[in-house]
């Protein structure tokens, strides 16, 4: 934290330097007198975005067009040597007054340090701290630190109209400081609550992510509940409640789970707020279906251990169920086997013995070929899993079954005459005046498994002599096997295509991510004098490596 701070006193130094005011304020000044770690660093000043841009551009600190991002009407957020600032010219309150009750404020710049102090929600954030260390206090902040106090600046009732987000900030301090909020402060909390619906959403998610992260999370959730401000949070309403009468530490998702099973739906507008729908969903799901948390082996299979135990925490957050960690655990353990790894025959034997290159339909044989290893109707090794791929292949008309043929061919179990049996191998007309002069039996050339692997010959027969017949049929072979063949190498031929597509698709992001990783870099990157003829023979050396990698693959 140390060398955050010196980092932003090198930035002070420079803004004093070019003659205009800076000060720390807000977090990283309250954090550092009540002696905790801070997150963020806030600096105001009386230059304005233009000047701040021109000085941050100079060559005395080499930053980046990058690294300067304005991102509100009233923010500059500055990347320097990884640290970020976020900078505020002062500005000053002016009352705008919207109804004979209510009282708001809009803000206007303004070259007074006092004037800035005068617009900060609380007093304990009211606070500067110059480049030599000295504090300035108009509102006694100092004095609410020592008395573990929070309070607005001013009348709460106008900060609350003004702003109603401070509502939910004053909620975050006293979960992140352990601080009391004052009477007069909290009364009108409860009294404006009504007003949080008219917050960014945004905002209130990230206060609630905020409460909910720091150690006296408990405490500010029941503060919250009590002046009945969940009531005005859209769809969290009854998971607030829930969680302060049965408080657990938890994250910000689990607290739109319990929500959304108690409501019995999910609210599409948090989506964007979810890391993985897809595993949420699975989530609310089995909590939703299974309340008591019976899990069977198909559920623990399908769901996997990490969605049933939250699915089961968060029934037991709504009261739904007991805490069946150990059990769940327990009989997860105790699985034949707990996922498509634990088989003895994989996605890439079965391509290599099969020759089948459709991943979805060989995940679908797996997935199937799990269920019945679990419910004890297959063995988990490798002869019997390899048998009942070949066999769901050959049903599912993927691959040739040989056996069957041999017996309709040959007529293993039925005897059938010859004229029978030349039908069903040629799988046409027979011509019985054929059979009666040049017939030879296939047998006397063929074993019974090459026997079906002739088809639709009968057509070419009245030009075939008899001394040419096997003859024929090896050269109808050799042109088949030569027709496979020139298949394989075309499908290979597209898997390489395919290959090379998807290696330039990942060299490019890596390239991507390399150029980004040297801009932040101001060390590195100072040493490239133009960034944008770098990163292009960069693109061009690795292209030409891959066309290179691929001609040798080509002619080998």
């Amino acid at each position: 934290m140390q060398a955050y701070l010196s980092k932003g006193k090198e930035l002070l130094k420079l803004l004093l330097n070019n003659g205009y005011e800076a000060y720390f304020v807000g977090e990283v000044v309250r954090n550092t007198l009540v002696g905790i770690k801070y997150k963020r660093v806030d600096i105001i000043t009386n230059a304005d975005f233009e000047t701040l841009r021109r000085i941050f551009k100079s060559p005395i600190i080499h930053v980046f067009d990058g690294d300067i991002e304005h991102i509100s009407d009233n923010t500059l957020k500055l990347t320097y040597f990884e640290y970020e600032f976020y900078f505020h010219p002062f500005v000053s309150n002016q009352n705008n007054t919207i109804s004979e009750n209510r009282t708001a404020f809009s803000k206007h710049y303004s070259k007074n340090l006092l004037d800035d102090l005068a617009t900060k929600n609380f007093t304990i954030n009211a606070i500067a701290m110059s480049y030599s260390g000295k504090l300035t206090d108009t509102d006694d902040g100092i004095e609410d630190i020592k008395n573990k106090k929070i309070r607005t600046v001013g009348s709460p009732k106008q900060k609350f109209n003004s702003s109603p987000i401070e509502i939910l900030n004053a909620l975050v301090l006293a979960s992140e400081l352990r601080f009391k909020i004052s009477d007069k402060t909290y009364s009108m909390m409860k009294k404006k609550a009504k007003l949080i619906q008219k917050a960014e959403l945004d905002n209130v998610i990230s206060c609630l992510e905020d409460i909910l992260n720091f150690d006296n999370a408990k405490h500010a959730i029941r503060l919250l509940v009590s002046a009945k401000i969940h009531k005005y949070i859209p769809s969290l309403t009854k998971g607030l409640a829930r969680l302060a009468y049965r408080f657990k530490k938890i994250s910000f998702e689990e607290l739109l789970l319990m929500s959304f099973v108690l409501n019995k739906e999910i609210d599409p507008k948090y989506y964007e707020y979810i890391e993985n729908i897809d595993t949420f969903k699975k989530i609310f799901h089995l909590a939703l279906s299974n309340p008591k948390a019976k899990y069977d082996e198909l559920i623990m299979f399908n769901n996997g251990i990490d969605v049933c135990l939250e699915a089961n925490f968060i029934n037991y957050m709504v009261g739904k169920c007991g805490l069946k960690s150990k059990a769940i655990k327990k009989a997860f353990s105790a699985l034949k086997i707990s996922g498509l790894s634990d088989l003895k025959i994989d996605a890439n034997e079965i391509m290599r013995i099969t020759n089948v290159r459709d991943s979805d339909i060989i995940n679908a044989i797996l997935k199937e070929a799990c269920m019945l290893v679990l419910e004890d109707k297959l063995n988990n090794d490798y002869n019997s899993l390899q048998s009942f791929v070949l066999r769901s292949l050959t049903e599912k008309g993927i691959l040739y079954d040989l056996d069957k043929n041999r017996k309709e061919v040959i007529g293993e179990e039925t005897e059938l005459d010859e004229e029978e049996v030349l039908k069903k191998t040629f799988n046409t007309d027979y011509d019985a005046n054929f059979h009666e002069t040049n017939y030879q039996d296939p047998s006397r050339f063929f074993n019974e498994d090459e026997s079906i692997i002739s088809n639709q010959l009968a057509n070419q027969y009245e030009e075939i002599e008899p001394d040419d017949y096997t003859s024929h049929r090896l050269r109808i072979l050799e042109e088949r096997l030569d027709e496979q063949e020139r298949s394989l190498k075309e499908k290979e031929e597209r898997i390489k295509e395919m290959e090379y597509k998807q290696v330039l698709e990942a060299s490019s992001k890596i390239i991507d991510n390399t150029i980004k990783l040297i801009k932040n870099d101001n060390q590195v990157s100072s040493m490239i004098k133009n960034p944008n003829d770098f990163e292009l023979e960069l693109r061009a050396f690795v292209l030409e490596y891959l066309e290179r990698d691929k001609s040798y693959d080509e002619e080998n």
